[in-house]
């Protein structure tokens, strides 16, 4: 997970430097995910993405 202190800047990064410690070895990256995107993208912001994403629309035309 030394990849994952690399790309990430700000609170993030704080964030994940302390939440590693609680975890435990190894770190997988389904591990990783599960956490940073519960942290980062609430179950109310997962809705209100899918749903923009539903209705995404290019040049008045639906997105297949």
């Amino acid at each position: 997970m030394d990849v994952v202190k690399l790309q990430l800047s700000g609170v993030a990064r704080t964030w994940w430097l302390a939440e590693e410690s609680h975890l435990p070895r190894p770190i997988s990256w389904e591990t990783f995910s599960e956490v940073f995107l519960a942290k980062f993208f609430p179950n109310t912001d997962k809705s209100e993405m899918e749903q923009k994403f539903i209705n995404l629309r290019e040049v008045g035309r639906i997105v297949d």
